[in-house]
């Protein structure tokens, strides 16, 4: 819960974030973004040249007023020909049917290119996240992802439909305009124009301030749904620590930040129409002074001035627009900027290079040195070099952090290594046509997830033509169809947001179904009947085997009964192969004590083994363990292991793991401990047959290193 609240509170100053060093580059060059701008509107080259004449027509129109009043009042009011006073009616006649229908077909035009604009916009960036590597996922809330998604992507389109015509109109109006008075009268233009400068330094001076504001008050937001999205998933965790005050007060705290923000940009922007609106109040009061002036003395005639002074009228309101309008631009680069950090985001699975394989796969799976690392500083795999046969099971065993997962990840390209190769059937899996490589393989995780409509379509998702009956028969090897049948609604009942009408055992099952009913070449199954009692996981992994007969299954399993289903053995620890081979007795021993295969033999464990507890037969009862070896410092001399064993009626092997992770943890924050390398993990090589070693961790003190090292034993 100490990470919520660092979240909500803190929103972006601390949280990992992949794209933080691309939104510095971005916001420090703001002509990146109206280049990216432009990449947006290329395509739509045509329809924009066709706005463009649309708004060229309609700044001739809109000038016309001003000169129709102009001739009204030399020509009709002082002169007093009456009969031109129906041709200029006619003429504002012809100007407004001509300027409704100019502005129709722009506004048209324009919809359909923001429509456009937005539509391709959220194409290119679902298919970006989907091409993104798993670490990202790892590092980014999907709720922040969303809102680029979704929310950038509306701010865009809402710029392009009513923001970028404004400016647009504005550009051309201030550039006409600005010709046409000076053609008129340079001298009374001069005095119109001279604040000018002043409208450009103000533009300068609030842009950068704008746009900073903008980009926090987005990201902060992006924040607040992030996190918003993360306490509705983890809404029995909220409520089951009574939390729900102390949420509030959080979300209420993160959208004041958010407010803020967008309030000081709003700030600025009306900092900058205040400062406009008084520049153009200095321009008029100059410009009505010194047209008295000039017609009061004959340089001018009165008529002149009226139309002059129309156009200045227009100009006027044209700068203010183009203040507002470049405000909202800049606004509006801060979502591009975010937008593009995410297409243009590296963490990406690259396609196949060249002609890409699509043979037919046997599944035989090849690790040549292959090093991992999600941070780049401390590696999961370390120099895995590894042969799965094919058509056989591989159990993947080894204390967790071992690097089994990732291992795994690496088969379906979810993750490519930093170094080494992996390969299949003796070809670089980089080389395989991805789709083809992802299609070959079913994947049941630990984490199950589940789509919020029926188990059938959950099911159906891995094979969108599957019948009825083939979904049924697969079912029934995973132990699903049972209790699938004795639901009211049977496969047709709705698993709720998440599965949350479901057991973690039944979800279990579903995911099996589902990686299964595709048939596929490879198998991965990561930690995917835990949550399933040891009674049907010891039915569903032979059918599973018989199901996969020919083809290759990798299980990864903390459960040492499971082994003996496994065709062979690959044990890792700290990110290193210890152990491989078959599944016989002599490996099972060694992947439970956690010793390599070239390890010596080591002198009698000091520790003598406990008697098995008496418990009522058939219940399982635990034994934590505990064992400490001091080093003297200096010396390389190592004081005998000393060791502890506590019962622990009635615990699991993942309730005994989370209690370790829970001891670990403790040791670590209060009494320092960090965990031990892998010279001083290998220190301990006595043990008591059948403790499975789970934690090894060690600390320096001036008598020298201790080292503590944390596992269990399982009793019947």
């Amino acid at each position: 819960m100490m990470a919520s609240i660092k979240r909500w509170t803190q929103p972006g100053s601390s949280q990992p974030d992949d794209t933080h060093h691309t939104r510095a580059r971005h916001a420090a060059e703001p002509s990146s973004s109206l280049k990216r701008l432009g990449q947006l509107l290329t395509p739509h080259t045509r329809k924009i040249a066709f706005i463009m004449a649309m708004l060229c027509g309609l700044t001739v129109v809109n000038l016309s007023t001003p000169w129709l009043i102009g001739v009204l009042f030399d020509e009709v009011l002082i002169d007093g020909r009456i009969v031109l006073l129906w041709f200029i009616l006619a003429g504002f006649l012809v100007v407004y049917l001509a300027r409704n229908l100019l502005f129709f077909n722009f506004k048209i035009g324009i919809n359909e290119v923001g429509e456009n604009v937005s539509f391709s916009l959220r194409k290119r960036l679902y298919e970006r996240l989907q091409q993104l590597s798993l670490q990202f996922y790892r590092r980014n809330n999907p709720g922040k992802v969303s809102s680029r998604v979704m929310n950038d992507s509306y701010i865009i389109q809402q710029f392009i439909q009513d923001t970028l015509p404004s400016l647009l109109q504005s550009v051309l109006m201030f550039i006409v305009l600005f010709a046409v008075i000076y053609a008129i009268n340079w001298q009374l233009a001069l005095a119109a124009t001279v604040v000018l400068p002043a409208h450009l330094l103000t533009f300068w001076y609030f842009r950068r301030s704008i746009k900073q504001a903008s980009h926090v008050a987005q990201h902060q937001l992006a924040i607040v749904q992030g996190n918003l999205f993360e306490k509705f998933l983890g809404m029995e965790v909220v409520k089951g620590f009574g939390a729900e005050r102390r949420e509030k007060q959080q979300f209420q705290q993160a959208m004041d930040t958010s407010r803020d923000s967008q309030l000081q940009s709003l700030r600025y922007h009306a900092w900058q129409k205040v400062v406009v609106d008084l520049l153009v109040g200095i321009g008029t009061i100059a410009l009505i002074g010194f047209g008295a002036f000039q017609v009061s003395s004959g340089k001018m005639e009165p008529g002149a001035f009226i139309q002059f002074f129309g156009y200045v009228m227009m100009l006027y309101p044209t700068i203010q627009e183009l203040m507002s309008s470049f405000a909202k631009l800049t606004r509006s680069t801060a979502c591009i900027d975010r937008v593009f950090e995410l297409l243009d985001h590296e963490q990406y699975i690259e396609p196949a290079v060249g002609h890409a394989v699509t043979s037919p796969i046997r599944g035989q799976i090849e690790y040549r040195g292959v090093r991992f690392a999600y941070d780049k500083t401390q590696p999961v795999l370390k120099d895995v070099t590894l042969t799965i046969p094919a058509g056989g099971v591989c159990a993947i065993v080894g204390p967790s952090g071992a690097g089994k997962s990732t291992l795994a990840n690496l088969v379906p390209r979810f993750l490519d290594p930093d170094a080494g190769a992996v390969y299949l059937d003796g070809k670089p899996l980089n080389r395989f046509d991805l789709e083809h490589l992802r299609n070959a393989i079913g994947i049941a995780f630990q984490e199950c997830f589940l789509f919020n409509t029926t188990i059938f379509e959950n099911i159906r998702y891995a094979r969108p033509d599957a019948s009825m009956q083939q979904i049924i028969e697969t079912a029934k090897h995973t132990g699903a169809h049972d209790f699938i049948s004795k639901l009211p609604d049977g496969y047709d009942t709705l698993v709720g947001e998440g599965g949350t009408t479901l057991s973690r055992g039944e979800m279990q099952r579903i995911t099996l179904t589902r990686a299964m009913l595709k048939n596929p070449r490879i198998l991965i199954l990561d930690e995917a009947t835990a949550s399933i009692d040891a009674a049907s996981q010891q039915r569903i992994i032979p059918a599973i085997r018989k199901f996969m007969q020919g083809k290759t299954t990798l299980m990864i399993t903390h459960t040492p009964d499971l082994i003996r289903h496994a065709d062979m053995v690959v044990q890792l620890r700290d990110g290193r192969i210890e152990f491989t081979g078959p599944p016989d007795a002599d490996a099972e021993d060694t992947m439970r004590n956690g010793k390599s295969e070239h390890t010596p033999p080591a002198d009698p464990p000091v520790i003598e083994t406990p008697p098995a507890p008496t418990q009522p037969r058939n219940t399982p009862t635990a034994l934590l363990a505990a064992l400490v070896l001091s080093l003297a410092a200096g010396a390389g001399q190592a004081e005998p292991p000393t060791g502890k064993f506590i019962p622990m009626p009635g615990l699991n092997r993942i309730e005994l793991n989370e209690l370790i992770e829970v001891a670990a943890t403790h040791l670590s924050t209060q009494h320092g401990y960090e965990p031990a390398p892998d010279a001083l993990a290998d220190s301990i090589t006595a043990r008591p047959p059948g403790v499975i070693a789970a934690q090894t961790l060690a600390r320096q003190t001036d008598a020298g290193a201790q080292v503590i090292q944390v596992g269990y034993k399982l009793f019947k």
